[in-house]
């Protein structure tokens, strides 16, 4: 069984050459942090990521993702770097140089990466026209987006656009949480990540549902990082309101838990029994593996962990860690998997 991570993140190698040249990255400040780990600072944008891995050329890590059980890894661009606040030029420059990076190293290693496109999201006409140069050019299997753009939600008429060209080109879309927007009351304790990311998710999520675009885009394929984020576990709470009140069912035709088996959904919830309530609510067949390597966030050992959830059968298994990837992403045979199956 060839184990399919579809949540890994890259600091590109264009990124750690501007550093070691002392350049800005596309309005990106890269600096090295007394720990070692790089430091990230976009206009009034600051962040860290949190693991050395980071600096690490693409193939280096492969020794790393051998020791936890990964035989084929999905890149994507680090979250931190979308460009969505900037002029949509050093986006579209940024993306670019980003997806012909992750292309070259698919091309060179098609049996171990795989590649999620990078989007200049605040140019819905640029990011159609990347996403289709990403899918047909470079053979990307889909596309990263943040929880917003630039604090805008899925559900605003203008990003239609990028969602209705991915589910034409059957692209796989990884939702990630990046740049809470609930910083005030988040100072310390790294709750801005521990409670401000699984909220964005939520966000994102309940705007696209709500918001009608799950109706209007039926073959739409989004996986939600982080398992989902609190969409799991308040999904009831929000049915009550569907239920109740009209502004919340206004744009939305069903009930909101009626909609959760239209996501996908990583593994990562760091708890056995938040993991079995999101078997238990979408079904195997709707959960895929995730790592959120190398962030320090992340589930290094999740192929083993997985080993040991007894809500799992040995078929669940086999889903959550090749199959339903494999069919998602239309993986080919030089990456190890003898179907192209899609859904």
């Amino acid at each position: 069984m060839k184990t399919i991570d579809v949540h890994a993140h890259i600091l590109p190698q264009s990124a750690v050459a501007a550093h070691n040249r002392g350049e800005d990255w596309f309005g990106t400040t890269i600096t090295k942090l007394p720990n070692g780990t790089p430091g990230l600072l976009t206009g009034d944008r600051k962040s860290s990521l949190g693991s050395l891995d980071y600096w690490l050329p693409h193939k280096e890590r492969l020794p790393i993702i051998d020791a936890n059980g990964i035989g084929l890894q999905v890149l994507s661009l680090n979250p931190q770097l979308i460009r969505d606040h900037l002029p949509a030029e050093v986006a579209i420059a940024c993306t670019t140089s980003v997806n012909d990076e992750l292309a070259e190293t698919v091309r060179e290693t098609p049996d171990r990466f795989a590649g999620l496109a990078a989007l200049p999201l605040q140019d819905p006409k640029a990011a159609v026209r990347e996403l289709e140069r990403a899918m047909k050019d470079l053979k990307l299997a889909g596309c990263l987006i943040g929880s917003h753009v630039n604090e805008v939600n899925w559900d605003d008429p203008s990003l239609f656009p990028i969602l209705e060209a991915a589910e034409s080109l059957g692209a796989f879309i990884l939702l990630h949480p990046f740049n809470s927007r609930i910083r005030t009351p988040l100072p310390r304790y790294h709750m801005v990540n521990l409670i401000g990311n699984p909220l964005e998710t939520t966000i994102a999520a309940t705007s696209l549902i709500l918001g009608g675009v799950m109706d209007r885009l039926p073959k739409l394929k989004i996986c939600l990082s982080h398992a989902g984020g609190y969409l799991p576990f308040a999904v009831g709470r929000f049915d009550h309101g569907y239920k109740l009140r009209e502004e919340v069912r206004k744009d939305a035709a069903h009930l909101p838990s009626d909609y959760m088996r239209r996501f996908y959904y990583d593994c990562i919830t760091h708890n056995d029994d938040g993991f079995a309530r999101v078997v238990d609510m979408v079904g195997s067949d709707r959960i895929l593996l995730g790592t959120d390597f190398p962030a320090d966030m992340g589930l290094a050992n999740a192929v083993e962990w997985l080993g040991t959830q007894t809500c799992l059968t040995d078929a669940d298994r086999t889903a959550i860690c090749t199959s339903n990837a494999a069919r998602l992403l239309n993986l080919s045979p030089k990456a190890g998997f003898a179907t192209t199956t899609t859904l």
